[in-house]
């Protein structure tokens, strides 16, 4: 139902709607805490629908976001 854009310059996800191409809402703001993102690079999906997010330059690191319902 939906698309997850990493949008690096901006420092969060969007949540895009496939059916109407448009954005319905965002994850993330630029910082250093869990949950934030500094210079995020790429996203990945698992079959369980948890999130798995990587970051460059100094942030260096993995974060994992889990589907809850």
């Amino acid at each position: 139902r939906h698309w997850f854009v990493a949008d690096g310059t901006n420092n969060e996800i969007k949540i895009v709607s496939q059916k109407t191409r448009k954005i319905i809402g965002t994850v993330g703001r630029s910082g250093r805490n869990a949950g934030d993102f500094h210079v995020l690079h790429n996203i990945a999906i698992d079959s369980h629908g948890n999130l798995y997010t990587s970051e460059v330059d100094s942030g260096k690191r993995v974060q994992k976001f889990t589907l809850t319902k």
